[in-house]
């Protein structure tokens, strides 16, 4: 009653076919971005102007214990969202947190009292919130970006169409060309995930 009338595009040796060339993709992306870390951090203010790029603003916080203005990327979670953790208070009340052993003070570097975290069911409705604008930016900027291109995979792409007819002399050259292609982009994939060590 619930079967499908469509056929499902891929067959199980395209699927590890598309996980190998995404995974030969991503490692050469991130040995690029390793490779070039270095640099990026090199940048002058000058080079930022000359390339009419504007230099991102760097989030401070002063934490009150050092007595320093500390960069938000190096803080736990809690120091980037919209309710960073305050000394002391209790960060859904806003009083005053005791030594009594009645709060704690969760990873994310917000505090509660008890009741107050049992109110918001035993979770950082902060970061909980912090992490879904977060997602939710991502999804819908990769949709975007899904929407401006193609979303088809061609045989070009070395997908071929699979049928239902009986397998003929072309078909069966094709079948071993694919299984050559494969085996090829394993030992790509051995060979690249084996350079890794040497970044």
């Amino acid at each position: 009653m619930f079967h499908t009338k469509k056929r499902y595009p891929y067959t199980p040796s395209n699927l590890e076919y598309l996980a190998n060339k995404t995974s030969l993709f991503l490692l050469d992306y991130f040995h690029q971005v390793f490779r070039h870390i270095k640099t990026v951090g090199n940048i002058t203010d000058k080079s930022w102007k000359k390339q009419g790029k504007k230099k991102k603003e760097v989030l401070k916080y002063k934490l009150a214990a050092l007595n320093e203005e500390v960069d938000v990327m190096f803080l736990p979670t809690g120091y980037s969202t919209s309710v960073p953790p305050s000394q002391e208070l209790c960060d859904n009340c806003f009083k005053p947190l005791s030594e009594k052993g009645d709060s704690t003070v969760l990873i994310c570097g917000h505090g509660f009292h008890w009741h107050c975290y049992d109110k918001m069911e035993y979770g950082c409705r902060h970061c909980e919130q912090y992490y879904k604008n977060g997602i939710y930016k991502n999804v819908n900027s990769f949709l975007k970006r899904l929407e401006k291109g193609a979303n088809n995979i061609t045989e070009e792409d070395g997908i071929e169409e699979s049928q239902d007819s009986e397998e003929t002399e072309e078909d069966t050259e094709e079948h071993e060309f694919i299984q050559e292609r494969d085996e090829r982009d394993v030992l790509k994939l051995q060979n690249a995930l084996e350079e890794v060590d040497k970044w």
